[in-house]
């Protein structure tokens, strides 16, 4: 019974300091223009509208390459990330389009008035004839209540 209680504490304790463990998680390795940057540079890069695109993992054939560039610091192809960025001349004329693009759609937003008639507006005085034959003009239903069908 003794053995039995001291394998049953042994054990328990085992399981206890596995759980006081702490993993360490593999780090992103971030490239672009060919070096490795930080998360903090991509955040820039996007304020600023800089990226093109961005790939989470590589292949095999190009992690072996990114390892050889840049040795030990490129961990498992599954946690590279590189980004496309781009040039000057490129983010120029995207700024430029995005820019002609805000104009055109401030042009779109504005509201086109359709109706020549508006709510509130007093209707203009006409005259009718009637089905037997009688003239109307509207000034004289002034105080009345009345449906036109056209």
């Amino acid at each position: 019974m003794k053995v039995t209680l001291f394998f049953i504490f042994i054990l328990s304790g085992f399981k206890l300091s596995a759980q006081e463990k702490t993993i360490k998680k593999p780090a992103y390795v971030i490239i672009a223009n060919d070096k490795i940057i930080t998360m903090k540079e991509v955040e820039d890069y996007g304020k600023e509208n800089y990226i093109k695109a961005m790939n989470k993992g590589v292949s095999e054939e190009v992690r072996n390459e990114l390892a050889k560039k840049f040795g030990d610091k490129i961990g498992d192809k599954e946690f590279v990330i590189i980004i496309d960025l781009y040039t000057e001349k490129e983010h120029a004329e995207r700024l430029a389009k995005i820019s002609s693009a805000l104009a055109d759609t401030n042009l779109k937003n504005k509201p086109i008035d359709e109706f020549k008639l508006k709510v509130g507006d007093n209707a203009k005085d006409f005259e009718t004839v009637l089905i037997d034959g009688k003239n109307l003009n509207f000034s004289d239903l002034k105080p009345r209540v009345i449906l036109l069908n056209f």
